[in-house]
């Protein structure tokens, strides 16, 4: 769910000047049970996780369904097209797959449900769904469900039959005057306080007239929602995002709209249920919010295995958002940009309690997808690929990131939602040619002057899709090879690795990661105009395997990368996997 969210963070790291960047940072043991030290050539982040679960190192690909592909040629992607391309998503090297909502709506983005219990029939049936789950399964691939639990349509029974359903959404005979928006300082009660003429009072409905809040405070409502739980636990689901998991429990009062100690307590108890049924049942909240807010949500025993972290994608693309070549030539952008990474992941690992996670994306179907200003935009994306997958957290890629999938508009989120890229034709091949559902102006009725748009992608489709991207150099080529790296090497798959970062280098960043006694080292040229000259420190000289390219090579003097390039290095008496 969709939230206005101010990034603050962005603005220390571009402020701060390079040299703060060798400043020690004091050594120090917190409720997180994480350490930060440092020398004055690296700044070391350990990561103390100790659970053995299968979510502990796993690489998610997100997928909007509709939009992926469309196996009956109706339009709309579908479960089955799913099933069909799971060579291709096994070959990328995740792990899961994170599924938009699937259940029935009257919605393009099943965000206001109507049936939880049924799968929404644009995208197939229980069958359909039971057969992906099922070949996910033979693939070590785990399902997780998006589920939409803060709010329903309101053409849900429950909400249509008020008399039989009593309480079961927030009520207010009288207009509650002192709230507004939760995420706003203006009191404005008809933003989130609704009334229909055939019923009688005030409903809450925080993200608007056609999604009322279900109402917590009653313990039929709980007992409901426990019984979607385990009926999709019961069809083999391995995991749950919760929908706008700040907002599921109000208080009365302006500060009684999000992140109240009720919401804490229906979290750990909702997770609990669930995990009495299945231990292994994967839970990752959506608290759409800064890093302090945040990680309230992990900190509490038997809630959120996970969140995902909105701050990092924010930051990181601000880095390199209309950024210039002469930005990069004219003053030092590349100590910038090193000083910013260094500082986000510090803020990341330091605010991720034991055995929970971060997870961190450059994209989403709420974000926009990075578009570049540059001809040379793919070298970009190669960058931001390598910092995120190869960073010290575990992340999603969202469908189409990894063939540069670009974005028409940024004024709705269906842009954010456009059909995958499969090869050069009609639709870019994500069906056999019938009218794709973004350019069905019934779907997108606030939308006054809405055109169809899809056609004008055409031009974007011819390099950035999957047939043409099966060369060696290609963006899909990398996205492979970090992920299954990331996925299969034996210390960035470890949960228990130590990060070092290093300055002594100056003109590219360099990544030490160490697990036990066996390391890598991640060089990435942050320059995607020019290539530069990296002098070597003594005590990193010697013989080398680059895994990303499986050749060796020989760190003496200096190493030359080329503009936007990452390698990946282990010492040749180093080498497990």
């Amino acid at each position: 769910m969709k939230l206005h969210l101010c990034l603050l963070v962005c603005l220390t790291l571009i402020s701060c000047s390079p040299s703060e960047q060798q400043e020690e940072v004091i050594s120090k043991q917190n409720t997180y049970s994480l350490s930060v030290k440092s020398t004055s050539n690296s700044n070391s982040i350990k990561q103390s996780q100790q659970s053995h679960n299968w979510w502990d190192s796993t690489s998610i690909y997100q997928i909007w369904i509709r939009s992926f592909y469309d196996s009956n040629n109706d339009g709309n992607g579908d479960i089955k097209g799913i099933t069909e391309k799971l060579t291709y998503i096994k070959s990328l090297g995740v792990e899961a797959i994170l599924l938009s909502p699937i259940f029935e709506t009257p919605s393009y983005h099943g965000y206001d449900v109507i049936d939880y219990f049924e799968v929404n029939s644009d995208f197939g049936t229980t069958t359909n769904l039971k057969e992906l789950l099922d070949k996910a399964e033979l693939n070590n691939i785990k399902i997780i469900l998006d589920l939409p639990i803060n709010h329903t349509s309101d053409q849900h029974p429950w909400f249509l039959q008020t008399q039989k359903y009593p309480e079961y959404y927030a009520w207010s005979q009288d207009l509650p005057q002192e709230q507004g928006l939760p995420w706003s300082d203006v009191a404005a009660p008809q933003k989130v306080w609704h009334s229909k003429e055939n019923k009688v009072g005030w409903y809450y409905g925080v993200f608007g007239y056609s999604n009322p809040d279900l109402n917590y405070h009653n313990p039929i409502v709980k007992k409901e929602l426990k019984k979607v739980l385990k009926h999709w636990i019961g069809q083999g689901v391995d995991g749950f995002r919760i929908d706008a998991a700040r907002y599921l429990v109000e208080e009365p009062g302006t500060t009684g709209q999000a992140d109240t100690i009720a919401n804490h307590s229906w979290i750990v108890e909702f997770i609990q249920f669930a995990k009495q049924l299945n231990p292994e049942v994967f839970f990752v909240g959506e608290t759409y919010a800064d890093i302090n807010t945040s990680k309230a949500y992990l900190t509490e025993a038997g809630g959120f295995d996970a969140i995902f972290n909105f701050e990092f994608s924010g930051n990181i693309l601000g880095l390199y958002e209309n950024v210039s070549e002469q930005q990069f030539s004219h003053y030092d952008h590349v100590s910038v940009i090193k000083h910013g990474i260094n500082q986000l992941y510090e803020l990341i690992i330091n605010n991720t309690p034991k055995n929970k996670q971060n997870i961190i994306f450059l994209s989403n179907h709420d974000v926009n997808r990075f578009i570049s200003p540059t001809p040379n935009s793919h070298l970009t994306n190669k960058i931001l690929a390598t910092l995120t997958i190869l960073s010290p957290f575990n992340t999603v890629t969202y469908y189409g990131e990894e063939v540069g999938v670009e974005q028409k508009l940024f004024n709705d989120d269906v842009y954010r939602r456009s059909l995958m890229h499969w090869g050069n034709g009609l639709n870019g091949k994500f069906n056999n040619g019938a009218r794709p559902w973004v350019d069905d102006s019934a779907w997108f009725p606030w939308l006054v002057d809405f055109e169809p748009w899809n056609s004008s992608m055409a031009k974007y489709v011819l390099n950035n899709n999957v047939e043409e991207q099966q060369h060696k150099s290609s963006l899909l080529q990398h996205y492979k090879n970090l992920l299954h790296l990331k996925q299969n090497d034996i210390v960035f798959s470890s949960n228990n690795k130590i990060f070092t970062s290093s300055v002594a280098i100056d003109n590219a960043f360099v990544g030490h990661f160490k697990s036990g006694e066996i390391s890598r080292m991640v060089f990435v040229n942050l320059n995607p105009f020019e290539d530069v000259i990296v002098t070597i420190p003594d005590n990193l000289k010697g013989s080398y395997q680059e895994l990303l390219s499986q050749s060796n090579i020989e760190l003496s003097e200096t190493l030359q990368l080329s503009a936007g390039e990452s390698i990946v290095l282990a010492r040749q008496l180093n080498i497990k996997n």
